[in-house]
């Protein structure tokens, strides 16, 4: 009978030591395969590394005719748009910045978008006044939700003009 005893508590301890290995080797297994792997690095995360071009040297008149295109294109995006009348300066407002928009509704296409913060100049109010047209710095125009918006320089420090007040006939005492 002691054989039995001894076999039966050996054999016991055997299976909780094979199901502690289990449990722990599960835990294991499933902390590996649950854990984000490691950030990649790329070598343009590097802010120091610098590519190295296969190009051969550019020849002087290369050079000369790149220079031309380039002062033509900066006299390009210099020259300014004349302003309409009642245009002035805002910036936006919006945290998340806004989309321009091809006309002033809301589900007309994007014609890019408008940095937080960004200064840009109105050009004209919908009749609703819903909507505001805008030029951005770079004399992208489009559309955007005028609540969205803040007057800035000039524009803000001018108060409103007070509109004159209706005169009512005076009530006579009875």
């Amino acid at each position: 009978m002691r054989w039995f005893a001894k076999t039966l508590t050996g054999f016991i301890i055997a299976m909780l030591i094979l199901g502690v290995g289990a449990l722990m080797g599960g835990k294991y297994i499933y902390a590996q395969l649950t854990s984000p792997p490691p950030k990649p690095f790329f070598p343009n995360d590097n802010p120091n590394y610098v590519k190295q071009s296969k190009k051969k040297t550019p020849k002087l008149a290369d050079v000369k005719k790149d220079e031309k295109e380039a002062k033509t294109e900066e006299k390009k995006t210099e020259e300014k748009k004349p302003l309409p009348p009642g245009a002035y300066d805002a910036r936006v407002v919006q945290p998340q910045g806004l989309i321009l928009r091809e006309s002033p509704e809301g589900g007309s296409s994007g014609a890019g978008g408008v940095e937080y913060n960004e200064s840009i100049t109105v050009l004209e109010t919908s009749s609703d006044g819903a909507w505001s047209k805008l030029r951005t710095s770079n004399n992208r125009e489009g559309w955007v939700k005028s609540g969205n918006l803040e007057k800035s320089g000039a524009a803000a420090e001018k108060p409103a003009e007070p509109k004159p007040a209706e005169e009512k006939p005076a009530e006579q005492p009875r």
